[in-house]
């Protein structure tokens, strides 16, 4: 949103999420930290999608995104539209 000089949007969609959403924010512990690294190193991904595979595996989750860099690095994702296809038959 930085980029796009639409700040002013992106206050009103975190604070959509966080204070009136039902959204949480994960951390990782200072010990995770070398996990993080080592991704970094082994699948050659920047810090933020390193970080988001460390918290995948800490609690158990998928990563939704259209971000290619996990793919090529070999680890399975899921695009907003197959996570809302696969959301939808869990209601089922």
């Amino acid at each position: 949103m930085y980029k796009l000089e639409k700040l002013d949007v992106f206050h009103v969609f975190i604070d959509d999420l966080f204070a009136h959403g039902s959204v949480s924010c994960l951390q990782t512990s200072p010990t995770d930290n070398q996990d993080i690294i080592r991704v970094i190193l082994d699948k050659h991904l920047d810090y933020d999608d390193a970080y988001q595979v460390i918290i995948s595996q800490l609690f158990d989750l998928q990563i939704v995104t259209f971000d290619k860099d996990f793919k090529k690095s070999g680890i399975t994702t899921l695009t907003p539209k197959e996570a809302g296809e696969k959301f939808r038959r869990s209601k089922k």
